[in-house]
Parts: structure tokens; sequence; C-alpha cells
């Protein structure tokens, strides 16, 4: 990696807050952590059941460091000063859903999932400095950061006929996080667990002879209302209020019979993430 990829990645916009807070949309998108939520369970037939659970243990670092501009004004290259060690932490992932009728036309939904995290640590790094240099050595040794979310999506799905499927439903979503930034004079911060809520709606034609199934879906964003504590050696502790909205979401979703027990199917999906940040008022 090279040192302008690491400052994207480990540099303050990056938030080196909570591990994940990039200054752009694209760098946002990374804490998705599951593959997004579908009306598939919609159609089951009768009652149904699913869960899922899954290991995930990445592994990325970089060689060299960047000073971040916060420190310096602009960001500066420090050649020879190790690496960031192995940035991610492995973590499990939940997930579940549960769909029963309620009668020929009225059916409704219960869904589970994890939608958004970020675990990051960058453990023991080999900032030594350059031999002979008076430079002294950079290290992001102790820099970690952890964001955390619960979501339960409650449906009610109503067959207009035998062919248009429509619905509606709330999200309760669960966000907390806390993060550590020992070189930016010993900074960390700590988000107590909050709930927030949402909503989602959607509508399908499918046409269950061939196999066809058009849906389009939309998720509204979840604001959250954080109370963090704030400490740094330049202001001490502070308690503070950090709001945070997880981003409105829109997909559209497709199959089709082309042959017998064959489907062709596929998914388009918007993610509305130039609102995303989690900016602490001290940091």
């Amino acid at each position: 990696m090279s040192s302008s990829a690491l400052h994207r990645l480990s540099g303050p916009a990056a938030g080196v807050l909570f591990g994940l807070l990039a200054s752009s949309a694209a760098h946002a998108a990374a804490i998705e952590r599951v593959v997004p939520q579908t009306v598939r369970v919609l159609f089951q037939e009768g009652r149904y059941l699913e869960f899922g659970v899954a290991w995930i243990d990445p592994d990325q670092s970089g060689d060299d460091a960047t000073l971040p501009s916060a420190l310096t004004g602009a960001p500066v290259d420090l050649p020879f000063f190790g690496n960031t060690g192995d940035l991610f932490v492995g973590h499990w992932n939940f997930s579940g859903s549960y769909k029963a009728d309620i009668n020929d036309t009225l059916s409704y939904a219960i869904i589970f999932d994890q939608p958004f995290g970020a675990d990051t640590d960058y453990g023991d790094n080999v900032m030594t400095g350059v031999p002979g240099s008076p430079v002294p050595a950079f290290s992001y040794d102790g820099t970690e950061a952890n964001l955390t979310t619960n979501r339960v999506t409650g449906i009610l799905a109503w067959d207009f006929n035998d062919n248009v499927k429509v619905w509606g439903g709330l999200i309760a979503q669960q966000l907390y996080a806390d993060a550590a930034i020992p070189f930016v004079r010993g900074y960390t911060v700590d988000a107590s667990a909050n709930w927030g809520w949402g909503y989602t709606a959607g509508a399908a034609y499918h046409r269950d002879d061939i196999g066809l199934r058009v849906a389009l879906s939309y998720s509204s964003a979840v604001k959250h209302d954080l109370s963090t504590t704030e400490y740094s050696t330049v202001y001490g502790k502070q308690n503070t209020d950090t709001d945070v909205e997880t981003p409105q979401s829109a997909a559209l979703e497709f199959q089709t019979g082309v042959a017998e027990n064959t489907l062709i199917f596929g998914s388009i999906r918007w993610v509305d993430w130039s609102q995303f940040s989690i900016a602490p008022p001290q940091y």
C-alpha cells in the first residue's frame, strides 16, 4: 500500500475515529457489514424461519506512515518508519428472519441483522524511526475503534391481487461506538448505545408460473442522538452529544425463469452516503 493510500485509510479524515470515518462517501460505504436485506422472505410459502451466522476476519496493513494533516497542517510522509500492523479485528455477524401468514392476503415478517460496523486495532506497529536520524519515531500504536449496530425490521405485507404485493413496516436500530487515538493528544471517545427509528416500504409484481418477480423497496435513514464522553489532554473529559444518521437506501430486485429449475436474478441498489458522518464536537 502506498503512503497516500495509507493516509486515506487511517488519517483523521478517515476519522481514525471509529476507524471508518472517511471524508468521502466511497470510504463511508466500507462500514456496511452484510449483504443488504432482501424482500425474498416475503415470498416464502406459509410459515418460514431462517438464520445466519458469519465469522469475518479481514487482513490489511500498510508500509511506511503518513502524519495526518491535523497534526502538521498538511500530510507528511514518513518513509522507513515501519508499518501499521493488521488494521482489522475479526468479528461475528448474526442475522435471522421469520415470516408467517395472517390470512389469505396478509402476512408479516420480522428481520434481524447487524448492517453497519467496524472493528479496527492498529496493534503493535513497527516504527522505530530512520537509523541515525534525530527525527523521532511515530506510531499508530493503541489506535482502535469499534462501531456496532443491531437492527430489527417489522414488515406487514398485503397481496393486492394474485400478481401484486405491497408492504410497509418500521425499523428499530441500535448503535454504539468507541474509539481511542493516542497520537492525537490522547484522544478517546465513548458513545452510549442509542435506538433510532425509521421505516421501509415497497411493492412487487410477480408471476409464479414463470418465476418472474420485480420488486422495488425503500428504507429510510435512521437518526441517532448519541451521548458521548470525550477525553483529550487539551480539553480534559467532556460529556457531549453526537448526531449520526445511517443512510437511506433503495433496491430493485428482479428474477425470471429461463428454463425448468433455472432462474436468472439480480439487483440494483442505491445508498445515500452523502450525509453520513460521525463527528463528536471535541474531536
